[in-house]
């Protein structure tokens, strides 16, 4: 995690873009990210092309970390990725020129995105101190009942199991 978000800060990336299932390299960019104070973008899978375009030109996201072979970061990012792997699994890099970058508000860590299912998926800027400390509550709360293993059922880009599924867990020890 700490070579990633070296790497991170080397290359200059501001926002980092994810399409990635779930799994460990999703877990270290998401952690690497945050390392390097740098804001990230995870993108549900479920999403279409339109809908993950849409998402890496309203960020200004300058860096793509995608799975191999996802149809719609060839359409997004110009040029060749870079393959590469992070814990052990498959990646692509694409380096983006991004458009405009807008103007996020203070201390933002990560923007999460609506479903879209009633329209354009709108963006949503946190703090990383108001996800961890939902996250807190979540241990705090589920503490009685003694659970031991999560099993996650929903992508991670999903803010619920982002924060239940990973962060919650991670917070616990």
């Amino acid at each position: 995690m700490r070579s990633l978000a070296q790497r991170l800060r080397d290359q200059g990336t501001a926002v980092l873009a994810t399409a990635l299932d779930n799994g460990a390299a999703w877990v270290v960019a998401d952690l690497a990210a945050s390392e390097a104070g740098i804001v990230h973008v995870p993108l549900p899978l479920f999403f279409t092309a339109a809908q993950q375009r849409h998402a890496l030109r309203a960020t200004g996201a300058d860096t793509l970390l995608a799975a191999p072979g996802l149809s719609f970061a060839a359409d997004a990012a110009p040029g060749a990725p870079r393959p590469g792997t992070i814990a052990g699994e498959a990646v692509a890099w694409w380096p983006l020129a991004p458009g405009a970058r807008p103007a996020l508000p203070d201390g933002t860590a990560k923007i999460t995105f609506t479903s879209g299912t009633t329209g354009v998926p709108k963006g949503v800027c946190l703090r990383r101190d108001a996800m961890q400390a939902v996250a807190q509550g979540l241990v705090q709360v589920l503490a009685p009942l003694g659970i031991e293993r999560h099993l996650c059922v929903l992508p991670l880009p999903v803010l619920l199991e982002n924060i239940a599924g990973l962060m919650a867990p991670l917070a616990h020890g």
